[in-house]
């Protein structure tokens, strides 16, 4: 693929004298250490196959293309990758049979051949991207961009990635336009061959052997300064500005003086996806907080509301209770009206029947007295009357005024009834306005609990999607996993039965070689062992002899100079002194072991033998002591003898006197039956 560049004039320039109105946007260059391992992850992201995908529009994935190369590289590059394993190893062992370290090369020949790459890492692989703030490109999605730009952001980007990863080093790059911003992401594999006279020619992988993978500033400024025609800019030098600082501290210290300037902080770079992942993260962690505090103020106003209701009712409950008190003292007032109505009309009855007795009474005293009856009944009658009618009327008005107080009271104490009736119904009323209430915030409740309850039945169905969507992830990475073993196992066979047959062309050869190389050793073997004979013969007839200090010499059988035998004996050493040299030093070292033994003998018995004299002299000392001991002891019994022959001398004994003898000259001895004797 070939770019022109030359003659592009870009339609947005920069314009430097609205630069304070202008944003200034930066192009984004960033690189990953990846590994082998990390290969399946990027089949996985470009297929759209699992993954994160929450950011991919799918229907605009096929705005997606390859700008150089397509996935198949990835198993050419493992197969690759397996190939120059086997060569490296191929070249270290040759050059180990050639140093003559043949066990050497035979085991790393039996090992499995090591990993192309430096042994202090297992990520030799550079993942990279380069893209653009979406905003440069018109906004979020391929429907908001800008072609013009997006064609010149691709055209200057390959132009980049082609220019500085050459010779084969850069494996694909690919575009991609169904997430929010434009970008291409692109694999690199930095190969570099050493030689060593210990391990061969060595093919490496090596990302230092590429000055921009070597030195992140340098690209920085590389990617800088190529994507200036199109307004964009490097990104902020933050590793100088710390450079700066540390320089600016330094000075300070040596010329004693105190700076106050903020240190620079290093940028945290956070990759898209984890950027997502924490997003989410904290949406998840506001929705839980937006939920529990709904839940909170559920809560409080169902208190507030249960206490509100419990009010209620305790005043309707206090209401009821005084109106019931009104009720039962309005009732014995007039329970007591009652009382006195009754009362009177029992004195009313009890008059009427005064005046009926007092009639009769009169009556009967008119029959007796005929003569005064006229006068004294018409008197009486009229008195009786007239008093009767005082009385009755008298009652009536006072019966007449307890009903109409009664009745007044009656209707007072009724209308008063009839108000806390409608009170006890207003109370009614409100009690079951308030259960409504209560119960449609009860319903209210329980409808917000279902959203609630619906909020976690359609989180644990996301939760299980996800988990759904996870497992289908593990799937595919399991059959992806089996189809690269499959094509590695194929791959591997093919490479194992290439490299069997060419083993097995190498080892024929090898075997020709190694044959003729025996003979030629074996030939060069049989002269050395017959000049080593002559030698060994020469040294055991006395014709060379071996000084002590391991020379060997012509000895005193020697033939003469003139001769020229010497010549051959000589040809014949040198011919053989391979052989006889270690045969030589091997009897020197036995022996010189064996004098070193006889001498470490000899000391040991000449200790004995020391340690024998001390225990010789012991016992002279002792004999010594014993003789001066028996010499005293001879010079005591000596002593004794001279005293007791003076003792038998005094006493007239002869020295061939017996016992009996002395007795019969001396009667008054006891015998010997006593248990005395005289002999010493």
């Amino acid at each position: 693929m070939t770019f022109h560049l030359t003659d592009f004039t870009p339609a947005w320039p920069f314009n430097p004298k609205l630069a304070p109105f202008q944003r200034r946007y930066s192009a984004v260059l960033r690189f990953e250490s990846i590994g082998l391992h990390d290969l399946w992850r990027i089949l996985i992201h470009e297929l759209r196959a699992g993954g994160d995908l929450s950011h991919v529009n799918r229907d605009k994935s096929d705005h997606n293309r390859y700008e150089y190369g397509d996935l198949s590289a990835i198993p050419e590059l493992i197969a690759k990758i397996e190939s120059i394993k086997l060569q490296n190893q191929a070249q270290h062992v040759a050059a180990l049979r050639a140093r003559r370290r043949t066990s050497e090369a035979n085991e790393l020949e039996a090992a499995e051949p090591p990993s192309p790459w430096h042994g202090n890492t297992n990520t030799p692989l550079r993942e990279g991207i380069l893209t653009v703030h979406k905003a440069w490109f018109g906004g979020s999605g391929v429907d908001a961009w800008n072609e013009a730009k997006v064609e010149m952001f691709r055209l200057f980007a390959m132009a980049f990635i082609i220019a500085n990863f050459p010779d084969d080093q850069l494996i694909y790059a690919s575009s991609h336009s169904d997430e929010e911003s434009f970008h291409i992401h692109f694999l690199v594999a930095v190969w570099e061959t050493r030689y060593s006279k210990s391990r061969g020619w060595q093919c490496l992988l090596r990302a230092d052997a590429n000055p921009l993978l070597r030195d992140y500033e340098l690209a920085q400024d590389l990617a800088g300064a190529h994507f200036a025609p199109l307004g964009l800019v490097r990104p902020k030098r933050h590793a100088a500005a710390r450079r700066d600082y540390n320089a600016k501290i330094r000075a300070a210290e040596l010329a004693g003086e105190e700076l106050n300037i903020p240190r620079p902080v290093p940028p945290l770079h956070v990759s898209p996806s984890r950027y997502r992942l924490t997003e989410r993260k904290k949406a998840r962690l506001e929705a839980d907080a937006v939920a529990a505090a709904r839940q909170e103020d559920w809560r409080v106003a169902i208190k507030k509301l249960k206490k509100r209701h419990a009010r209620a009712i305790a005043a309707q409950s206090r209401q009821q209770a005084r109106n019931a008190r009104v009720i039962a003292a309005e009732a014995s007032k007039i329970a007591a009206l009652q009382e006195t109505s009754a009362r009177l009309s029992n004195q009313n009855d009890r008059l009427s029947d005064d005046i009926v007795r007092r009639s009769l009474e009169s009556e009967l005293r008119a029959a007796d007295t005929q003569e005064t009856a006229e006068v004294a009944a018409a008197m009486t009658r009229k008195a009786a009357e007239d008093e009767a009618k005082q009385i009755v009327e008298k009652a009536q008005k006072q019966a007449e005024i307890v009903a109409t107080a009664s009745n007044a009271k009656i209707d007072e104490l009724t209308q008063k009834e009839l108000a806390l009736r409608a009170t006890c119904d207003a109370l009614t009323q409100d009690e079951q306005a308030l259960k409504a209430k209560c119960g449609t915030l009860e319903r209210e409740l329980g409808a917000l609990a279902n959203d609630l309850q619906d909020t976690k039945t359609e989180l644990h169905a996301t939760q299980r999607a996800h988990s759904r969507e996870k497992d289908a992830l593990d799937a595919v990475k399991e059959e992806r996993a089996t189809e690269d073993n499959a094509r590695d196992a194929a791959i591997a066979s093919s490479l194992a039965a290439r490299q069997s047959r060419d083993e097995l062309q190498k080892e024929i050869e090898d075997l020709t070689r190694r044959e003729t190389e025996a003979k030629e050793r074996l030939q060069a073997v049989a002269d050395q062992g017959k000049a080593a004979v002559e030698v060994f013969n020469c040294i055991s007839k006395g014709v060379l002899e071996i000084s002590p200090d391991g020379r060997i010499g012509f000895g005193p059988a020697a033939p003469l100079k003139e001769t020229g035998a010497r010549k051959q004996i000589v040809a014949n050493y040198k011919a053989s002194a391979k052989l006889v040299n270690p045969v030589l030093a091997a009897f020197r070292d036995a022996v010189e072991t064996r004098v070193a033994q006889q001498k470490v003998e000899l000391a040991k018995m000449n200790a004995d033998l020391a340690e024998k004299d001390v225990k010789l002299a012991r016992k002279k000392a002792d004999l010594t002591k014993t003789a001066v001991w028996l010499a005293s002891e001879v010079g005591k019994n000596a002593r004794e003898a001279s005293v007791l022959t003076e003792m038998r001398e005094a006493m007239g004994l002869k020295p061939d006197d017996t016992l009996a003898d002395i007795q019969a000259r001396h009667p008054l001895l006891p015998s010997e039956d006593a248990g005395y004797s005289l002999e010493p």
